[in-house]
């Protein structure tokens, strides 16, 4: 799987607002699931989105051999169509031809981390990010990216890091682009929680 990270704080930089108006505390009332819009159009990332706040990993196959469960949560998220007028894609990038980039598919998900010494600066946000990488580019799963981006997170009165965890995935059709992104999602969720573990364990 194609997959890279970069890091965004400068002066004028995006930022995650973790506790957004419409914030949707998923650690702690899951049921909730429901009223974000994005997961109501697309269950595979309602799963993604479970798996990552979920605090135990022993009924999801994946992540049983993590001793811990998800050390990060989520903030927002959101899912689009790519419109090639104005956000043109290279299938290269996805590892796909063109015939399998005709339609692609993105969306985005804020993690912030459930424990203080996880992104508790720029060195540990950037190993952190270099592993979860490593190990998406290990993943077999065509057609699709990740790109992991480190921001200035904010919560209620403090300032720390966060990252931003962009996917985008294409396909012959619709149909072929959303198999592509459930993929890529899956593989997301697993190296994310596989790097958040790792990144505490070495602490």
């Amino acid at each position: 799987m194609e997959a890279d990270w970069e890091v965004e704080i400068g002066s004028g930089a995006p930022v995650i607002e973790a506790l957004w108006p419409g914030f949707i505390d998923l650690r702690r009332t899951p049921e909730r699931i429901g009223e974000i819009e994005e997961t109501r159009k697309f269950p595979a990332l309602a799963a993604a989105l479970l798996r990552l706040n979920r605090p135990g990993s022993s009924i999801d196959p994946m992540l049983d051999d993590l001793p811990s469960g998800s050390q990060v949560w989520t903030s927002k998220c959101d899912l689009w169509t790519l419109d090639r007028s104005f956000d043109p894609w290279d299938p290269d990038e996805m590892d796909a031809t063109p015939v399998e980039s005709l339609v692609a598919l993105a969306c985005y998900i804020d993690l912030l981390p459930g424990n203080a010494s996880l992104f508790a600066g720029l060195a540990e946000a950037e190993t952190w990010a270099r592993g979860a990488v490593g190990r998406l580019r290990k993943t077999v799963c065509r057609c699709c990216r990740a790109d992991l981006v480190i921001r200035r997170a904010f919560k209620s009165d403090s300032e720390g890091l966060g990252i931003t965890a962009y996917t985008t995935a294409c396909g012959a059709d619709s149909n072929a682009a959303e198999e592509a992104l459930s993929c890529a999602l899956r593989a997301l969720v697993s190296a994310v929680r596989a790097a958040a573990s790792n990144s505490v364990q070495m602490l």
